[in-house]
């Protein structure tokens, strides 16, 4: 004898049936989530990278950093060819990060964004670009340290005559200059004298066959006070060739010392210290020749085409006062003296 399930029950035990075999936990993953900031500081070979962890799911993170390119306008890791990355980190956590990114190319437009590894993959932030500067100097103002005080004495020849007082900045260091040109010349004027004739000065190369690339007379000196006059040529900063900045005295009485050094010591012999009797046919350094253990206060400027000044040879113009104690430092008179004012540029 057969017995029949009513209709409706026997539906509600096949349902029940898929119900109880066919379902299976579903396992939800939650995706880490990274964000690209705006790039700062950009320069012509380098930049700042940002981004922001704001999650980090279900914690299972690694690597993270930034994926950059000139020639693909959304990078990927994986592009070990058109793509470079630079990792920040391999624990994430929720917050900010950043890299300074470096061994551009100028003048050229990049494309970047933040990444994070995760279990199963890899996110990414929003892709955006930016331009590199143009390869001319950035306008980052640089300077020397070349004297450490504001003048305490005063420095000229034991016998009166013609003397150069310079400092001169290494070629590596004057390199990021290129093409700027060469704006004045200041230094710390000392004893006052109207016999003496002051010229702004600008030398380019090495201790032995240096260039006289300008002389310019000036007037209207103050004693015991810094003195800036500007060149009125255009004279182009050189690539490889040290430059150099200085003050030329011609006529200097007996008894008189015009140029400002500082308290010592000697920060560079023959950078900071070098001196001339013979026009820059040989130089000399005062701390090494004489035993004179201070610094020239002078220093040179350069400018851009933007007319942005950079000042070399000095930490800054500072306030100046004549000190109490007013005495000067005569140098040796070993020296061929010269006074042929005829220079050959």
């Amino acid at each position: 004898m057969r017995t029949y399930l009513p209709g409706k029950l026997l539906i509600l035990l096949v349902l029940a049936g898929v119900v109880l075999f066919s379902c299976k936990k579903i396992e939800l993953e939650r995706i880490p989530f990274v964000v690209t900031s705006t790039p700062q500081n950009i320069n012509d070979t380098y930049f700042d990278a940002y981004g922001i962890i704001s999650d980090i799911g279900d914690g299972n993170v690694g690597e993270y950093g930034f994926c950059y390119s000139s020639t693909k306008n959304i990078p990927v890791i994986e592009d070990n060819i058109n793509c470079k990355t630079k990792p920040v980190g391999s624990v994430a956590s929720t917050g900010g990060f950043d890299s300074r990114i470096s061994s551009l190319s100028s003048n050229t437009t990049y494309y970047i964004r933040a990444y994070m590894e995760y279990g199963s993959g890899v996110v990414y932030g929003s892709v955006l670009n930016f331009k590199t500067a143009g390869g001319t100097p950035t306008p980052n103002p640089r300077w020397f340290d070349y004297y450490l005080t504001d003048a305490v004495t005063g420095i000229g020849r034991t016998n009166g005559g013609n003397f150069d007082a310079t400092i001169r900045i290494p070629a590596a260091d004057i390199a990021q200059f290129t093409g700027f040109r060469v704006a004045k010349v200041g230094f710390y004027a000392w004893d006052p004298d109207p016999a003496i004739t002051y010229y702004i000065t600008t030398w380019e190369g090495g201790l032995t066959g240096t260039v006289l690339k300008e002389y310019q007379q000036i007037t209207g000196v103050t004693s015991y006070a810094w003195n800036e006059f500007s060149f009125t040529t255009n004279i182009p900063v050189n690539t490889g060739l040290d430059l150099w900045f200085g003050v030329w005295i011609v006529d200097q009485p007996q008894g008189i010392f015009p140029v400002g050094a500082d308290s010592g010591p000697v920060m560079e012999p023959f950078y900071s210290d070098v001196y001339s009797v013979d026009d820059g046919t040989t130089w000399i350094s005062m701390s090494q020749e004489y035993g004179i253990d201070r610094n020239w206060n002078i220093k040179g400027y350069v400018t851009n085409l933007k007319g942005e000044e950079y000042e070399l040879g000095s930490t800054g113009i500072r306030p100046v006062n004549r000190p109490v104690f007013v005495h000067g430092m005569p140098i040796n008179p070993q020296v061929t003296e010269s006074n042929n004012i005829n220079r050959n540029k």
